[in-house]
């Protein structure tokens, strides 16, 4: 049964679940989804538009093309020749997505740049870099992200605007979906979350002379069997767990009570010596309860003794 309180829990741990998720999606996995199209579309490119991108972003870092170099072949270890500070400079373009620069492939490349007296090569990958093929002395190399880094901004504008726009929508649509996951989870932990004690309900009402007779002194229990003696003459005992004792006491003493005891702190157990209790009986039971303000909305359970075959009764002597 969905409570308000259950609900309350479900709506809060789906609030903490939903923001979470959507601040991961929109600050961390968004700007790597942009990454990830950008490198696609580089990829989809003819090679030669690709390599020409690849030579403008390494033109803002002072290299340029050498006019005097024969013409780029693709599939080469140098693939493209720039020069910068007088020095030629060897550049290997892949484009490839799926490929993995290995340490042969940096190797080839550093053979033809001490084979061409070049100052250094440069190696950049659509893909990833081998973590074997990294520190050989004079090539610097370039996996899919570094690429993309430097050749965003050359881009066309309209380009840029529809692999973002592509982005933006994406991460929306997963933002949707995440807070519909959110909200199924946080039912989910509400219900597995223990629910909280439900209190016995306070007493009604304290008189004026229960609350004085609260202040004053117990009076000495009476005798296991004796007589009861006039309520109305009784004092209160002082504290609620003493006013219970006074009363498990009175009844146990009743006539037809073998014997009384509180299974609760809303019901008390009566266990009759007979089959059946007269009305006169549960009389005197209500009669006892009842002089006990916090008491007197107690459920009682009448137990029959044991072997009989009278079923259990329950007895509501006050209303709440």
């Amino acid at each position: 049964m969905l409570t308000a309180s259950l609900i309350g829990t479900a709506l809060g741990i789906t609030i903490v679940l939903g923001a979470g998720i959507t601040a991961y999606l929109w600050i961390v996995r968004q700007p790597k989804l942009l990454v990830v199209r950008g490198i696609t579309s580089l990829a989809s490119m003819r090679w030669r538009e690709y390599a020409d991108f690849v030579v403008g972003a390494l033109r803002a870092q002072g290299f340029d093309h050498d006019p005097s170099a024969a013409r780029p072949q693709k599939g080469q270890p140098a693939d493209l020749v720039l020069s910068r500070d007088d020095q030629t400079w060897l550049v290997g373009c892949k484009q490839n997505l799926g490929e993995v620069v290995t340490a042969t492939q940096v190797a080839d490349l550093a053979h033809s740049v001490r084979d061409t007296g070049a100052g250094g090569g440069i190696l950049a990958t659509l893909g990833q870099v081998d973590a074997n093929a990294k520190g050989t002395s004079g090539i610097e190399l370039l996996d899919g992200p570094a690429v993309w880094s430097l050749v965003e901004p050359l881009l066309p504008q309209s380009l840029r605007l529809d692999l973002q726009q592509r982005a933006r929508g994406q991460t929306l649509r997963d933002i949707q979906l995440s807070w519909l996951v959110a909200l199924l989870g946080g039912f989910a932990m509400a219900m597995l979350l223990p629910s909280p004690a439900v209190p016995d309900p306070a007493p009604a009402s304290v008189t004026a002379v229960s609350r004085a007779a609260a202040d004053t002194v117990a009076p000495a229990a009476p005798p296991a069997n004796a007589a009861v003696a006039d309520p109305l003459s009784a004092v209160a005992p002082a504290s609620e767990e003493q006013r219970r004792e006074a009363a498990m006491r009175e009844i146990s003493a009743l006539p037809g009570v073998e014997e009384a005891s509180w299974a609760t702190r809303s019901t008390l157990v009566v266990y009759l010596t007979d089959d059946d209790a007269s009305a006169e009986d549960v009389a005197s039971l209500c009669a006892t309860i009842e002089r006990y303000d916090e008491l007197r909305a107690s459920r009682l359970q009448l137990q029959a003794r044991a072997g009989s075959e009278t079923p259990v009764r329950f007895k509501q002597c006050h209303a709440y």
